[in-house]
This record gives structure tokens, C-alpha cells and sequence, in this order.
């Protein structure tokens, strides 16, 4: 969503499919945040411009919530690998990206992102399917 607004290119192509998307409150908040804080205007204006993209945010459930320490560890094991390689620059899961993957697992839903890391973690167990809107194969 935040790279719909960034109007880059290849998340462009997905514009359309905000209109049937699904954001949990959490990932939302941190994007009218994020937004806010670039653009140095109100969060409430930012937030008024993203839900005119027509996606729906939802609430974060405790069911959701049952997921995030399955998922802490899941990312822990690619970190710990990541480490094990020396990767130049180590990726982990912030607590907001832990509760939009926990609430797509919870739903069901498959997820698309801009988040590389999160491609990876399919290898570690994690049982939701994530597509970065990147990849040219995708077609919305």
C-alpha cells in the first residue's frame, strides 16, 4: 500500500487490487504514520487519503495474536541462518509485520509486499503464501 502511494511502478500494477484488499489496523496505522511523518501533514489527513484507495483495514484479534510467537521463532531460525552467511544487512520481522503476517494466517489470505524477507521465510514454515508485487510474473 505504501509503495501504491509512492507511485512505484510495480506496485502500481496492484492498484486496483486495494480495492479488494485487506489490511490489518496495525500495518495501517504504521503507513498513516509513516506517511504523516514524510509529508509533514496530519495523520488523520493521510489516513482519510488511504481508505480512499478503497482497502478494508481490520482489526488485529486475539486469534491472530495466537500466531506471533510461531512466527518470532520461525524468523528467528532465517535470522539465525542470515547470521550463519554472513549477510550483509540481517532482516527480521518488526512486531507490525509479525501482526499483518499473523492476521493473514488467521484469515487464510495470501499477502503481497514490497518486504523481500518476508519471500523467504516460506523455507522456515510459514504457512501463508507471499507474493511481492516486484515479481513480473504476478498479474493482478
Amino acid at each position: 500500500m505504501l509503495a501504491v502511494v509512492q507511485n512505484n511502478p510495480d506496485a502500481l500494477r496492484f492498484k486496483e487490487v486495494l480495492r479488494r484488499g485487506i489490511i490489518v489496523a496495525t500495518a495501517f496505522g504504521e503507513i498513516v504514520y509513516k506517511l504523516a511523518q514524510r509529508a509533514n501533514t496530519p495523520a488523520t489527513s493521510t489516513g482519510a487519503f488511504l481508505k480512499s484507495q478503497g482497502v478494508t483495514a481490520e482489526p488485529f484479534i486475539p486469534a491472530a495474536a495466537l500466531h506471533l510467537a510461531d512466527l518470532k521463532a520461525l524468523d528467528a531460525r532465517c535470522v539465525a541462518d542470515q547470521e550463519a552467511a554472513n549477510a550483509p544487512q540481517i532482516k527480521s520481522l518488526s512486531l507490525g509485520d509479525l501482526c499483518c503476517l499473523a492476521h493473514a494466517q488467521e484469515r487464510e489470505i495470501p499477502v503481497l509486499t514490497g518486504d523481500r524477507h518476508w519471500t523467504t521465510l516460506a523455507g522456515y514454515g510459514l504457512a501463508v503464501a507471499v507474493y511481492d508485487f516486484r515479481d513480473q510474473s504476478l498479474s493482478p
